[in-house]
């Protein structure tokens, strides 16, 4: 009998790890995603820059938001905690160095996953290296604020404090919070359909 409670024991200590590797991997996903995708439609259909047609961009968000859901998001997010671990970075890391390392980290990610995403979308394979270079330019760029949208979202949903996050967010009630990344989330949503809509 103790043998088979110690045996349901594991199981729930694993199950609740799953969990919890499943709430990080959906609220950093989601953190990345409602950061980058404006950015990254706001340059690739921008005639001066990528000048990607919309039908391509629109492809390429919705294949990236496929892959950042299907594990990308966590990788990302479990690759930049082991960055910032490597480099010694913690919250009480002065502001401007976190940025730079978001910066580098970032960009040297994107750079690395966007081609097959660009591939896929149904950009022509000549055009593919200039887009990902400027794809790993907006990474970088929103790297700088991602890292920082990975830490609030984490907040604003209860798994993780941040003392990056200003107090009167921090002290606020978890249903204001939850509201706060919904709304987030929604105005993400909103910005890139009024970019796509203005292309």
């Amino acid at each position: 009998m103790e043998k088979l409670e110690e045996k349901c024991f594991i199981g729930n200590g694993a199950i609740d790890k799953i969990k919890k590797v499943l709430k990080y991997h959906f609220v950093d996903s989601t953190a990345a995603l409602a950061l980058s995708t404006p950015l990254f439609a706001a340059v690739e259909t921008n005639p001066l820059l990528a000048e990607m047609p919309d039908e391509n961009s629109i492809n390429a968000r919705l294949l990236a938001a496929g892959f950042v859901y299907s594990g990308l998001g966590y990788f990302y997010g479990k690759g930049r905690d082991l960055w910032r671990k490597k480099f010694g970075i913690t919250d009480e890391t002065r502001e401007s160095k976190q940025k730079l390392h978001d910066f580098i980290y970032s960009a040297i990610f994107t750079f690395i996953v966007t081609p097959p995403i660009y591939f896929f979308s149904g950009t022509e394979q000549k055009e593919i290296l200039s887009d990902n270079f400027w794809a790993a330019g907006v990474g970088g760029v929103s790297g700088i604020f991602a890292g920082y949208a990975i830490d609030l979202f984490r907040e604003l949903v209860g798994l993780e404090e941040s003392k990056r996050i200003p107090e009167l967010i921090r002290k606020q009630d978890s249903r204001v919070k939850k509201g706060l990344a919904a709304l987030l989330t929604a105005g993400s949503v909103c910005a890139t359909a009024g970019i796509y809509q203005l292309t």
